[in-house]
């Protein structure tokens, strides 16, 4: 008999590689994961460039101590639950744990085809990614916008401001 699986995120049965990845403002009940949890293969799911923050109860769980994540760097992490070991796991460079404010407005029409949360001006994601990354946006932005890459889903624009000229 295949075991229940519950939960309102991303659940990981098998190998895994997650990038440029926004997962916020999940919800869940009555002890399901409320985000990422992995019960995959040994040591398989492997994440980069990612906000994973934000979430009603956890964020990121691991069903025991060999089903770690392996971060790749530059990862915006928040609540931890189960066997995530932060010793070991989210603790590559640019790595980010513990975020308790991830720094995202709500889900809306941000431009693109899908739906997605911008970054507010304080966001700990804004810069922090380092200068490799993927060429654009989930919305089809290119990426960096400035010195370096945003990390999660979306890049914020920089928007030109035209002040007049005074000439005296």
């Amino acid at each position: 008999m295949p075991q229940e699986i519950s939960g309102r995120g991303l659940y990981t049965i098998g190998c895994g590689y997650l990038t440029h990845l926004t997962i916020t403002q999940n919800e869940a009940q009555n002890g399901e994961v409320a985000c990422i949890h992995s019960m995959g293969m040994i040591d398989c799911t492997r994440m980069a460039h990612s906000l994973i923050a934000g979430n009603v109860q956890d964020d990121v769980r691991a069903g025991n101590s060999q089903q770690r994540f392996i971060s790749l760097g530059y990862n915006i992490i928040g609540v931890v639950a189960g066997q995530v070991d932060l010793t070991q796991e989210f603790n590559a460079m640019g790595d980010q744990t513990g975020v308790s404010n991830p720094g995202l407005f709500p889900l809306a029409n941000n431009g693109g085809p899908t739906l997605t949360h911008a970054l507010t001006a304080d966001s700990p994601a804004l810069d922090a990614g380092g200068a490799l990354c993927a060429a654009t946006d989930q919305r089809g932005v290119a990426r960096p916008q400035r010195a370096a890459c945003d990390i999660g889903a979306v890049e914020m624009q920089l928007h030109a401001i035209y002040l007049p000229l005074i000439v005296r």
